[in-house]
């Protein structure tokens, strides 16, 4: 199929606005007017691998994701993991080592490959754009990540911890590290107005009964109530306004509290 019928066959698939260039042997660059937020334009390219044709992004989708987020969590599990890999099956889209691409199984589909990849970059992006409710979540699951990365060795985790005696749960700790010999910490993930009065609550309820050091990380600190907040940080031994631009200095005030040697892990 010549690059004339081929932009004929994009254009009626997509849009009007496509240009076909060709780069070299068995390769063409496919111009689109979709783009990202910031101005850049999806990357499509049509390429031989083998003995078949493929429309690929050649890893740009991931790496420009990768400027606003880790793109590890899209291959873990949690809410970014669904959607990304939601996205690929719906658009039946492949993806390896960050390059999403779609094989063309005949020469008349190549139009639709083409509409079929460039819906898959988009709902991939989306990522970045989840609904309040489905971010609060992630945040949470970006939290559960780091924590267990930064940890000690010889530290053990219980995630949503209670004193026994709180049969109802009311007062509960997203993460407890303790380390024997040594006072344990318990440290709660902000990321609502709700969450931060609840963590509130029970630093003050634990206090008559442990000897504990308290951290608590928010999602976006300048998103909540500065009531809130101010309680929060009179109750709380150390907070921090975010996650992702704090990393070292949690992982400085965890290890100045216990030692850093190895890790157990128990939900």
């Amino acid at each position: 199929m010549n690059a004339e019928t081929l932009e004929k066959q994009f254009k009626s698939s997509v849009c009007s606005d496509i240009e076909l260039v060709k780069e070299g042997i068995d390769r063409f660059q496919i111009f689109t007017p979709f783009r990202f937020d910031d101005g850049d334009h999806y990357v499509t390219v049509l390429k031989k691998r083998g003995d078949r044709w493929i429309i690929s992004d050649e890893g740009h989708t991931l790496m420009h994701l990768s400027y606003s987020m880790d793109v590890d969590n899209l291959f873990g599990s949690g809410n970014r993991s669904e959607i990304f890999h939601k996205a690929l099956t719906e658009y039946s889209t492949s993806e390896n080592d960050g390059e999403l691409y779609i094989e063309i199984s005949d020469d008349n589909s190549y139009g639709n490959a083409l509409y079929s990849i460039i819906q898959a970059i988009s709902k991939v992006y989306d990522v970045l754009y989840l609904s309040r409710e489905v971010v609060k979540s992630t945040f949470m699951d970006d939290l559960k990540q780091e924590i267990h990365k930064l940890i000690p060795k010889n530290a053990k985790v219980t995630s949503k911890w209670h004193d026994s005696t709180d049969t109802n749960m009311n007062y509960v700790v997203d993460y407890k590290i303790e380390q024997k010999g040594k006072r344990p910490i318990f440290l709660f993930g902000l990321n609502g107005n709700q969450k931060i009065d609840d963590a509130t609550i029970t630093i003050l309820w634990l206090e008559k009964k442990y000897d504990f050091f308290s951290i608590g990380i928010y999602e976006d600190q300048e998103k909540y109530s500065r009531k809130s907040v101010a309680k929060m940080t009179d109750a709380c031994d150390r907070t921090f306004s975010s996650l992702p631009t704090n990393i070292n200095k949690i992982r400085n005030v965890i290890a100045e509290q216990i030692d850093s040697s190895a890790k157990e892990i128990s939900a």
